[in-house]
């Protein structure tokens, strides 16, 4: 049985003329996605978040003083992220990993751009939130006030506090 190339040709060119460049084989018009942009769709939803909260809400938060707050920049962050990934469509088996740690990275960093480019921050934040970053964190990479540590100091000033661990270190006398 013999094969008529040109035929096929002359029908690939019709497709993919109606329907742009189509790729062949296995794994033909599926996007493989990892870490890499699952991370930078992390980074990119911290920020506009970020943004959002400021301009939109008018809060100058640095860190997370309660648990609401933390609560919400979760999922504040994840829904931003989660239409991202979807417009992106940036898919993969480990893109939530990655976007996981481009949350944690801009969380942990966010404040060092307000040390080392005030200018430039101003022109996206505000020079009020500048101003407020500079004068309440240290331009470390780890701080108390922002990013990680200001979770877990949260997360666990909330536990501490809580009426159960209350009860569990402090048994009542009976």
């Amino acid at each position: 049985m013999a094969i008529d190339t040109t035929s096929f040709d002359a029908r690939m060119k019709r497709i993919n003329k109606a329907h742009g460049n189509v790729m062949h084989g296995a794994g033909a018009g599926k996007r493989k996605s990892g870490m890499v942009k699952g991370f930078l769709t992390g980074l990119v939803a911290y920020i506009a978040f970020s943004l959002a909260e400021l301009h939109l809400m008018g809060t100058l938060r640095i860190g997370f003083p309660t648990l609401g707050a933390l609560a919400m920049a979760l999922a504040g962050t994840f829904a931003i992220g989660w239409g991202l990934r979807n417009f992106l469509k940036v898919q993969g088996k480990k893109v939530m990993q990655g976007h996981l740690a481009g949350i944690a990275i801009a969380a942990a960093t966010l404040h060092l751009g307000a040390h080392l480019a005030p200018a430039q921050f101003e022109m996206a934040f505000s020079s009020d939130w500048v101003a407020t970053v500079t004068e309440r964190t240290e331009p470390t990479l780890l701080t108390r006030n922002a990013g990680i540590l200001s979770a877990q100091n949260t997360v666990v000033t909330a536990v501490l506090d809580s009426q159960v661990y209350q009860d569990l270190t402090n048994p009542k006398e009976q």
